[in-house]
């Protein structure tokens, strides 16, 4: 049985951990100011253009190389050696181009983002963005 002391401590140190991961929580709920370096390499949402500044509430980042990298498809065109002007080289490259898009889709269904973007494709005013690349991946 726990003595009295213990258990304030037990319960002191579960109120800090709730205080701190309610704090985190809310810092979600100051809108990140963002300016759009490059718009080609926002992929949700897909109607922001070079030079905009928005406000997001979730934004994120990833690396598309890891991303494609990943993929079945250019695991095939590699081990393949395929030629980039071939036909089948370009239909493996859309098939991993969709297959990315979807996992990016996946990725802000289940993490709530409100702006995924290419790392460097935008830039942040006051905030580190979060790197959802692996996740991106998981999802393919």
């Amino acid at each position: 049985m726990l003595t009295r002391r213990a258990t304030f401590l037990r319960f002191a140190g579960l109120a800090l951990v709730a205080i701190f991961l309610a704090a985190g929580a809310f810092s979600w709920d100051d809108p990140v100011q963002l300016t759009v370096k490059n718009g080609a390499r926002v992929y949700f949402p897909s109607d922001l253009s070079t030079g905009d500044k928005v406000e997001k509430k979730k934004p994120a980042v990833l690396n598309s190389r890891r991303v494609f990298d990943a993929t079945l498809e250019y695991q095939e065109i590699r081990r393949r050696n395929l030629d980039s002007n071939s036909a089948e080289c370009q239909l493996l490259q859309k098939r991993a181009s969709d297959r990315f898009l979807a996992a990016i889709t996946r990725c802000v269904d289940r993490g709530g983002y409100d702006l995924v973007a290419e790392d460097g494709a935008v830039s942040a005013e006051s905030a580190t963005l979060p790197d959802v690349t692996d996740e991106v991946i998981k999802g393919l």
